[in-house]
């Protein structure tokens, strides 16, 4: 089935898709901050609490959603964190208290931990090989053209409905994957039910954990990942509010920057996928390299953005 060229192809567009609706529904409410201001009586430093509701659950629930990718269908893990997100995210319209919302992002980033862990899983297995690298970034789309969606959506739906809007697909992405021939596991585990697998992995993790961080690429990849993530998600939930603020841009015009930076971004996953996959056919540690040149090259160009007036130039 892996061999399945076509096969493959409608899993990896699917999957993109899926990236693509995880990271809108991420970032939905970045361009609503009057809105929300104005239902619930927020001020930043609330606007920025909901992004940490979201991180919180959504890192923690990421391992045992990987732990549960090795485990059972591949296909129902990630369609079950989906649906939870979609549903989570659309009761979020409901009530007008800030409690209430905060509670359905937490619930929107416990769901959405599923997608990039399992996805990757099974992706690794279909494109095993020499073109794994591009292959994989194809999917990582989704994460920039999703943050461009969830930009743009949030700012023509608005607060509440663009939370409902961007449950629908999420929902029909699930059911479309369960429908697909994704790959069973090359040598699964012994099926158990759902809570002896927690009881494992409450056990099992410390043990595993240990030996995993004793790969020294795994530790320089955790720290670097968790920096751009730590940084990225800063930029993306402020900067809107930053360039109205301190640039004195529009928030139409503010949003349509951002679309652009994320423009960017989609070009630098493609590129950096082809290259890296170019630089690892020479030199084992290619693709690591190009993760390096890529964060390293972004440091003068994020100073030069930030004290630059509004702009071409900027």
């Amino acid at each position: 089935m892996s061999g399945a060229p076509r096969s493959a192809t409608r899993i990896l567009v699917v999957l993109a898709l899926i990236n693509l609706v995880s990271y809108a529904a991420r970032n939905a409410l970045i361009a609503v901050y009057p809105q929300l201001e104005a239902r619930y009586g927020i001020d930043y430093a609330q606007f920025g609490l909901l992004q940490t509701v979201f991180m919180i659950p959504h890192a923690v629930a990421t391992l045992p959603f990987g732990w549960a990718g090795d485990a059972y269908d591949r296909r129902r893990v990630i369609a079950v964190g989906l649906v939870l997100a979609s549903i989570a995210g659309a009761l979020g319209a409901v009530g007008s208290e800030f409690v209430g919302l905060a509670a359905s992002r937490a619930l929107v980033g416990l769901g959405t931990a599923a997608v990039v862990p399992v996805a990757n899983s099974i992706l690794a297995q279909l494109y095993e090989g020499p073109t794994k690298a591009a292959r994989l970034s194809v999917f990582n789309l989704g994460l920039f053209l999703g943050g461009a969606v969830g930009f743009e959506a949030g700012a023509l739906a608005g607060f509440p409905l663009v939370v409902i809007v961007l449950a629908v697909p999420g929902i029909a992405l699930g059911l479309v994957l369960l429908q697909l021939p994704v790959p069973a596991h090359a040598a699964p585990p012994p099926a158990v039910p759902w809570w002896t697998y927690l009881g494992q992995f409450t056990r099992r993790f410390a043990g595993e954990a240990r030996e995993l961080v004793r790969i020294r690429t795994l530790r320089w990849l955790m720290v670097s990942t968790t920096a751009m993530a730590f940084t990225a998600g800063g930029y993306n939930w402020f900067m809107i509010e930053f360039l109205r603020v301190e640039k004195g841009m529009s928030e139409k015009a503010a949003t349509n920057l951002l679309v652009l930076a994320m423009v960017g971004g989609l070009a630098g996953i493609l590129a950096g996928g082809r290259f890296a996959d170019r630089l690892r056919a020479r030199w084992v540690n290619g693709r690591a390299w190009m993760i390096v040149i890529g964060m390293a090259s972004s440091i003068p160009c994020t100073a030069l953005a930030i004290t630059l007036p509004a702009g071409p130039a900027a």
